[in-house]
């Protein structure tokens, strides 16, 4: 989150989401996507409140890599409030 200068890392390994704030531990593989936004765009997104389409396309959020792989890794979790 840029707008907190914060870097977060999730890995998703066999059903079990790691989360990691700054650089990815040792053995973390390579992303399949990596995402850009501030934290806010991120709550609405997590929340069901934006979708990935729509942040994507009001350039709300970057994507480097598969955009749908990273669609799909958003589907992994429930959202809702």
């Amino acid at each position: 989150f840029p707008d907190e200068d914060k870097k977060f890392v999730v890995t998703v390994r066999n059903g079990v989401a790691e989360v990691v704030e700054g650089e990815p531990l040792p053995g973390t593989p390579e992303p399949v996507a990596v995402f850009t936004s501030d934290a806010d765009t991120y709550r609405k997104l997590a929340l069901g409140m934006l979708s990935p389409a729509k942040a994507f396309g009001t350039g709300k959020i970057e994507i480097e890599g598969s955009k749908l792989k990273f669609v799909s890794f958003l589907n992994l979790f429930e959202t809702g409030v």
